[in-house]
């Protein structure tokens, strides 16, 4: 008997340049964002941040409100309008927290929205990415009053981004953020304003994304609009679904050692992740399947070219015989088979189970109705 996993996590994780070719196997349909593709939308949630006399309290982010020198207004319609206000030297912050931290596994993340600012606006912050630890602002955009109205990039460098800002304008902003390549991209009407660095060697504890107004009020008042923003995730991770019981592939016991059994299992969202994966394209129509809890790879035991030899995970080589290789064919209808490198043959649920803990093994591809040797691509959320 197999031990069952203590956790169904997710499966894998895929490259864009396998998704877009290789693995046009039925990849789930995903929400474009505006720039670029392989986007999936993230709810924004979190909460209204206001700050007055060093004091931060929250307030929903569905309701206006007036509170301690501080004022934010929801309007239905325009792309669900927010409008925040500081009205007295009482506050010096209202922004929306989106309270989503993202690190290094998370995959990449993208902020979208458009900004209006208003005369009043003086060196506040209108949006900002956060950085957990000792790391505070990864990068901020600011509102000045000179040139008619600037938005200007006040962190890691200072760019005068767009001028004549208070002349009804609204300015779309696009901030892209590879947390693992400690890389950041910013665009203004969709053109690349600035990239470079996160400056991440300060950031343990992730990121975060505020938006809204944040810094001494200098006038009497000053307000900013947005409207129409998004968070988009793009995750590389996927999960492998069996075609023909709809469980996921699996690392038995969510364990982290060579020579862990791969089993099916019934896939759940939750950590550790056994049952996530990354596809890495590594040449000539192949691929290595890399566990995301273990970072180790789907493997052919002991480079068997037999029919039902048992299929571990173990750690990548990239030395022959290649029994940790795959190449990934599409069959249509959203399916695919994935075959060994070093023996040609499938991986295989054994005996066409449809039951949790059921073994993953190879055999020779069989094309016929059981459809155990077939398998659904599925990018993680």
């Amino acid at each position: 008997m197999k031990t069952p996993p203590c956790f169904i996590p997710k499966t894998s994780k895929t490259h864009l340049t396998l998704l877009a070719g290789v693995l046009a196997v039925g990849v789930a349909t995903t929400a474009q964002a505006q720039l670029g593709s392989g986007w999936r939308q993230r709810a924004i949630e979190g909460y209204i941040d206001v700050q007055s006399s060093g004091n931060h309290t929250q307030h929903d982010v569905n309701t206006s409100f007036t509170f301690n020198g501080a004022r934010y207004t929801t309007v239905n319609g325009d792309g669900a309008l927010k409008r925040f206000e500081l009205i007295s030297t009482a506050s010096n912050r209202v922004e929306h927290d989106s309270d989503y931290h993202y690190d290094n596994v998370s995959g990449k993340t993208q902020f979208e929205g458009e900004v209006q600012i208003f005369p009043g606006v003086s060196q506040q912050s209108v949006v900002q990415v956060f950085g957990g630890g000792a790391g505070g602002p990864a990068l901020m955009i600011k509102g000045y009053g000179r040139n008619n109205g600037s938005l200007v990039l006040t962190k890691n460098t200072s760019v005068d981004l767009i001028t004549d800002c208070f002349s009804g304008k609204w300015v779309k902003i696009n901030i892209i953020h590879d947390v693992s390549a400690h890389h950041m991209e910013l665009y203004i009407n969709g053109a690349l304003a600035w990239e470079g660095a996160d400056s991440g060697s300060g950031y343990t504890g992730g990121y975060n994304i505020k938006y809204g107004l944040y810094g001494s009020l200098t006038a009497a008042s000053a307000k900013v609009e947005w409207r129409n923003v998004k968070i988009w995730r793009h995750s590389n991770f996927v999960r492998i679904m069996a075609r023909h019981s709809g469980k996921a592939l699996n690392v038995s016991g969510a364990s982290t050692a060579d020579g862990a059994d791969i089993i099916q299992w019934t896939y759940t969202s939750a950590t550790p992740r056994n049952d996530e994966w990354e596809i890495i394209n590594v040449g000539t129509g192949y691929s290595r399947i890399m566990c995301r809890n273990g970072g180790k790879a789907v493997n052919v035991n002991g480079a068997s070219l037999a029919d039902g030899a048992d299929v571990i995970q173990w750690t990548y080589t990239s030395s022959s015989p290649s029994n940790d290789e795959w190449r990934v064919i599409d069959i249509g209808g959203g399916f695919c088979r994935i075959l060994n490198r070093n023996s040609g043959k499938a991986l295989n649920v054994e005996g066409v189970s449809m039951l949790d803990g059921a073994d993953v093994i190879q055999w020779t591809y069989s094309n016929n109705s059981s459809r155990n040797d077939e398998w659904q691509i599925i990018n993680v959320p």
